[in-house]
């Protein structure tokens, strides 16, 4: 009896490593905890624009949807979900953004804006639209954000061909490696209305505490704007190391329980 019940206290024990580690694997703050009761956001401005991208021997044309959104509300939101309604000349509907676009930032803090962009695939049956309307919903949260990659250095000017460029310097503040960064930078008039939107992504992780430079062009939008604003974008950190090992050791304690267990009682 003592032999099966320290078994069992040797497998819950593993089994909750392994929940841990997971929790841990899969974690991008200190807390995470949402609050379902969908919330919607405030447009702060937006531009539209035709946008063609090569891809392979085609050409794809896009009509264009960019803007900054501001969380209104009193807590952070996650889960920020952006469609757009496209109509014609006449007030039909002629095209949806997909339901799944997303903000570029993951959770917005309260007060904070948040960039987005949507798109609508237009071919000889989907012309231009003459308006549109968009809406974002969120969701509340109490998850924190993580203070990873930050800009600790910037310069604005203008480059021999007329576009607008920011270059300057961003650093990983995190304890592990960031990955897939991009920045992006949003563009204002005299009155605070958005003229442009540009990014830029970085090719490689950004190592803990390590500094990239980066040059931002507003290509190709030449513009002369009164103010810009800089969003860093992380998809992912990677995982501390120690939640790695711990993950192994559980899986491995499981594995030999079970070699035992087959050798004593099935007879292996």
């Amino acid at each position: 009896m003592n032999k099966r019940l320290v078994l069992t206290a040797i497998i819950i024990a593993t089994l909750m490593c392994l929940v841990w580690a997971h929790y841990q694997l899969t974690l991008r703050s200190a807390s995470k905890e949402v609050l379902k009761t969908p919330k919607a956001l405030k447009i702060l401005s937006d531009i539209s624009y035709v946008e063609q991208i090569q891809s392979g021997e085609k050409t794809v044309t896009f009509f264009v949807v960019a803007g900054v959104i501001e969380n209104n509300l009193s807590t952070s939101v996650c889960s920020v979900n952006v469609t757009t309604t496209f109509y014609d000349s006449e007030g039909k509907t002629i095209g949806n953004s997909p339901l799944l676009a997303h903000a570029e930032l993951q959770i917005i803090e309260s007060g904070k804006r948040a960039p987005f962009k949507t798109y609508l695939s237009l071919d000889a049956f989907t012309p231009i639209p003459s308006r549109y309307q968009i809406n974002a919903s969120c969701f509340e949260t109490v998850e924190d954000t993580v203070k990873g990659v930050e800009v600790i250095d910037q310069t604005a000017g203008f480059d021999k061909e007329g576009y607008h460029r920011v270059v300057g310097e961003v650093q990983n503040n995190w304890r592990t490696n960031a990955i897939g960064v991009k920045l992006i930078c949003a563009y204002y008039n005299e009155t605070g209305h958005l003229i442009a939107m540009s990014d830029t992504v970085f090719s490689t992780a950004i190592g803990s505490g390590s500094k990239v430079t980066f040059d931002l062009s507003s290509e190709p939008f030449r513009i002369n704007p009164a103010s810009y604003e800089l969003f860093v974008v992380v998809h992912h950190y990677n995982p501390l190391p120690f939640t790695r090992y711990l993950l192994f050791f559980a899986m491995l304690t499981l594995v030999l329980i079970f070699i035992v267990y087959m050798k004593r009682v099935r007879g292996w």
